[in-house]
């Protein structure tokens, strides 16, 4: 950065933030500095998907990559990446040496990654790590089939999947992120607001003014705020800003609010077209970040399945006060918190659902069911039934 009468070339593809600081610190002239950007390719996804609930993601490992497809699972935290090493032995670890983590450290081996001509890989079934191998560090093996990330940083997550580069056209990778929730995004909205509003308070009415902005917490932790050991006196320091990490913040911040925004707009077009608003915000930006038109909600999908597995186990037969409430537990439809019970509500969630069967009802007037009286008799019954095309 320092060099003069020197052409500089920076080139990333998550590198907004720091291009911004790039541009502000440089020189004021004109075309001082040039910036080319091209839209980023996505085409080596073969297919998306979004989770939940781990026990999704696993049953959709076992039925899809039960060959020798290898995995690659970023998780959050170094506790989970190690629980879900212990349950697959066929697996290696990796996490950062920070002080947290130290307890973990043992499971990491030094042979966990080979490299044999061009190929650089694992040789087991998983990989379970944190973002530390988000950056810096590439894998060639068309044998790794799934990428699993948790990150909700898009950037992060970016990085996690570019870890394994892309060998030839043929060399196709499926995707599964962790779906959060529009209300947690609403929270890490609330977090980076009050973490800007902290620096902001700090810049302008110095230490006292940040820590009336924070009250009681003013021994909490800013990771734009540092301490710069102080040049004039020992053992004392002078807080100052990382302007990198504001801008980053400020950049996330807004990747954020353009998510909500976005699927405010989305709702407002699905309840004016009849449907129902849907809580979908990180799901449909990622969805238009990289340019597919669909994915798959595998929560949603094996839970399905279960019902569909349900309802087949029970065609036919006369479903009575019990039955039916095991029923309706099952559909679990619902209506601003409450839980609807009536046939008719089930069969609208079931034509919903796109599932192709029917709860019909009517009285059991049968005197004798297996030689016995029927204590049923005169009971009102339900009936599910599949339709036929």
């Amino acid at each position: 950065m320092k060099l003069e009468n020197k052409v500089k070339v920076f080139m990333s593809a998550t590198g907004t933030s720091l291009f911004n600081f790039i541009k502000e610190t440089a020189s004021n002239e004109p075309k001082k500095v040039w910036k080319y950007t091209s839209k980023k390719n996505y085409k080596h996804i073969a297919s998306l998907h979004f989770y939940k609930n781990n026990d999704a993601i696993e049953n959709f490992i076992q039925h899809r990559f039960r060959g020798d497809e290898k995995v690659i699972w970023f998780c959050k935290s170094a506790e989970k990446a190690a629980k879900l090493h212990a349950k697959y032995p066929d697996s290696h670890f990796l996490c950062s040496s920070s002080n947290k983590n130290k307890k973990y450290l043992k499971l990491i081996e030094d042979d966990t990654f080979i490299s044999t001509g061009d190929k650089i890989t694992f040789n087991r079934k998983y990989l379970f790590t944190t973002k530390v191998l988000d950056n810096g560090f590439d894998l060639k093996d068309e044998q790794i089939k799934l990428i699993i990330c948790d990150e909700f940083d898009i950037n992060t997550m970016i990085q996690c999947l570019g870890r394994k580069r892309i060998l030839s056209d043929a060399d196709k990778v499926h995707v599964v992120l962790f779906n959060h929730s529009s209300p947690s995004i609403h929270g890490f909205r609330n977090v980076l607001n009050d973490k800007l509003g902290e620096v902001n308070a700090f810049l302008e009415g110095g230490v006292t003014g940040r820590n009336n902005y924070v009250g009681r917490f003013a021994h909490r932790s800013n990771y734009i705020i540092y301490d710069q050991p102080s040049k004039e006196q020992k053992y004392s320091s002078d807080k100052k800003i990382s302007r990198v990490k504001y801008l980053k913040t400020e950049n996330d911040l807004s990747i954020i609010e353009e998510m909500i925004s976005r699927n405010k707009e989305v709702n407002k077009l699905r309840m004016d077209s009849g449907e129902k608003k849907r809580s979908d915000t990180y799901m449909m930006y990622i969805l238009e970040l990289m340019d597919k038109d669909r994915c798959g909600d595998l929560d949603r999908m094996y839970e399905q399945q279960e019902l569909v597995d349900y309802l087949d186990s029970i065609l036919g037969k006369q479903l009575f006060k019990k039955e039916q409430k095991k029923l309706i537990d099952k559909v679990n439809i619902r209506s601003n918190g409450k839980q609807l019970k009536s046939y008719e509500a089930l069969n609208i969630a079931l034509t919903e659902l796109g599932l192709d069967y029917r709860i019909v009802t009517d009285k059991d007037w049968t005197r004798i069911v297996d030689g016995n009286i029927n204590s049923n008799r005169g009971k009102v019954y339900w009936r599910v039934m599949k339709l036929t095309s």
